[in-house]
């Protein structure tokens, strides 16, 4: 009996690392945008890191009034987002409710198209550690900070 409970204790120990999610690093920082694109308070702002390769993406908790982001922990992203080499998509939505917010949504368009999925020139490698960034919509850059 007590070898039947040593085997399971040991499977069990053995198979709980198999299907891991790799762990996750913080990631923070801005957004500066264009002087034309003023964020209204009732705007969503994604911000997005797809993985370089492909695949699922994550997006960061966004912070209108001081136009911050970060990546909490949930169960899926385990303490931030895993190393590696990510596109950042950039895309801002006003609330439908507020007068004016189809005329918004339309002047927003180039600048959402510039920075989706398709066509983001925003690239960043997550390294192990704290990763701070400020991502410049007018320049087109991302660089720590």
């Amino acid at each position: 009996m007590r070898i039947c409970g040593v085997c399971i204790a040991v499977l069990l120990a053995v198979t709980a690392g198999c299907n891991s999610k790799p762990k996750g690093v913080p990631v923070s920082g801005t957004v500066a945008f264009p002087s034309s694109v003023k964020l209204a308070e009732n705007d969503t702002v994604s911000v997005g890191f797809v993985p370089a390769g492909g695949g699922q993406g994550i997006t960061a908790k966004f912070n209108n009034a001081d136009q911050s982001f970060n990546f909490e922990q949930t169960a899926e992203t385990l303490g931030g987002i895993p190393p590696g080499k990510y596109k950042i998509v950039v895309k801002v939505t006003p609330y439908a409710g507020m007068p004016g917010s189809d005329k918004r949504k339309s002047a927003l368009d180039p600048l959402n198209k510039k920075f989706d999925a398709d066509a983001s020139p925003l690239t960043y490698e997550v390294a192990p550690g704290e990763n701070k960034v400020v991502i410049d919509l007018t320049k087109g850059t991302v660089t720590k900070s």
